[in-house]
């Protein structure tokens, strides 16, 4: 049968694969034959499926260039112990590709100003900024939780003039550490998400600033018309070599890049076996991310994932403003932490909503012109502890106060 895939996409001879295997000058693949063991071919493929399934996760952009050092704390100047032990915990909050985009100054022990670090953005499928403002709504939400842990009330206040930042107060209340345990639990699972019975109670009500959350299981046509979308929306960016250049640079493949530098994906929160985790430290690069033939694997893992689960979680605002950005992130957080409560995963696929034709489309056809958030909701078979790399508090706070 004729191959009729767009041409970026189908897989040639030699090119098929520094994914799924080494280049080899002998190396066929149209007709499924190669020139090396089969066994080989077998543990790549295998790697490929699970490599391929944690990046469709969310296509939301990385910048193309290495992070520059984190801003120190001031030389003589120390980060008070309690900050530091909200800041740890607040750094799990999620963030697209884990590029935790948040910058704290701190002008007092009680006050400070927080915003978007200027190194840590997404400019190829966020231009906007809509993903990466959310991340920081979503970090001032996982802050509150941490600092009433303390006895600490965390008070934040919008600031309307560019460039946009939220002003932090911090003032003595009585500690409860109510969700705390469910914040350090916190993490992204995208494999293997059994259907569930999701009670449309758990989400959190419509909040002052009208952002909004509702689920649609599968077999409605809300969930069938997001499905279809992610997947249009994938196929779009699979053509995109600017958004699979970024996706390349936000992988830290060995310990030591994420140790330099704890942003980004790893193998182990690809959720890769163990053998699977050290074989691509010792033979994965930037080029294989870039290979054609990754592009359609993930392609094809995107049709099975958005099957799977129990539906789907719709976050809306009612407009497109930074600070809906902001406050959408803040429900998110709340979401996420209700349904790790309930031993239920979240994995954001925001392909859909990073075109922006698809997105107004999509927003029309579920009612709402606004969406912030697309997430698949299923149980996983366990709840493992949280394996991304964070940056520590000193690396991205400043104060001036000694």
């Amino acid at each position: 049968m004729p191959d009729n895939r767009p041409k970026q996409l189908r897989t040639r001879a030699i090119e098929h694969d520094a994914f799924f295997l080494s280049p080899h000058p002998c190396l066929r693949c149209n007709g499924g034959i190669f020139s090396f063991a089969e066994k080989l071919m077998e543990r790549r493929l295998f790697i490929a499926y699970g490599l391929s399934s944690c990046m469709v996760a969310a296509l939301a952009a990385c910048q193309s260039q290495p992070l520059p050092p984190p801003s120190p704390v001031m030389p003589g100047r120390q980060l008070p112990a309690a900050w530091r032990a909200m800041l740890a915990d607040a750094a799990r909050a999620p963030s697209s590709h884990n590029i935790q985009p948040w910058q704290l100054h701190l002008d007092t022990p009680t006050h400070g100003q927080l915003c978007l670090s200027p190194s840590r953005r997404q400019m190829a499928t966020d231009p906007a900024g809509r993903e990466t403002w959310i991340s920081l709504g979503a970090f001032t939400l996982a802050l509150e939780v941490a600092a009433l842990a303390l006895g600490r009330a965390a008070e934040f206040e919008w600031m309307e003039k560019p460039p946009n930042a939220v002003q932090i107060t911090l003032r003595p209340c009585q500690a409860t550490d109510q969700w705390l345990a469910c914040l350090r639990q916190r993490r992204t699972l995208r494999r293997n998400l059994a259907p569930a019975r999701v009670d449309d109670k758990l989400w959190p009500l419509v909040d002052q600033q009208r952002t909004s959350a509702f689920y649609l299981p599968h077999g409605t046509a809300g969930a069938a018309r997001i499905s279809q979308t992610t997947l249009e929306a994938s196929l779009i960016q699979a053509g995109d070599d600017a958004v699979w250049q970024e996706l390349a640079d936000w992988i830290r493949w060995r310990e030591e890049d994420a140790r330099r530098n704890p942003t980004g994906i790893t193998p182990a929160s690809m959720e890769l076996p163990w053998l699977a985790q050290r074989w691509v430290a010792a033979f994965y690069g930037r080029e294989d991310v870039l290979a054609p033939a990754f592009r359609q694997r993930s392609l094809d893992l995107t049709r099975s994932q958005v099957q799977e689960g129990a539906g789907w979680l719709v976050i809306a605002a009612p407009d497109d403003s930074v600070q809906s950005y902001y406050v959408a992130g803040r429900h998110l957080m709340r979401c996420w932490l209700a349904a790790t409560a309930q031993g239920l995963a979240l994995h954001p696929m925001s392909q859909a909503l990073e075109v922006e034709s698809l997105r107004h489309s999509l927003g029309k056809d579920l009612g709402t012109a606004h969406l912030q958030m697309l997430l698949r909701v299923g149980r996983p078979p366990s709840y493992p502890a949280p394996v991304c790399p964070r940056l520590a508090p000193e690396d991205f706070v400043t104060c001036s106060f000694a």
